[in-house]
């Protein structure tokens, strides 16, 4: 009972943690696409100009 108590909050902690990580990567991915995107394009066109 006790275990099985500890076991079920480490889950929920563990599963609240991965929540929390995927939000993050999400709202650093919406931040960052934008920026890395307008990046890519302009590394994308510069490279194939002067290829």
């Amino acid at each position: 009972m006790y275990n099985n108590k500890i076991r079920s909050l480490l889950l929920l902690a563990k599963f609240e943690k991965i929540g929390r990580l995927v939000e993050n990567m999400r709202r650093i991915k919406s931040g960052l696409s934008r920026k890395m995107f307008h990046h890519f394009w302009m590394f994308a066109c510069r490279y194939t100009v002067y290829k």
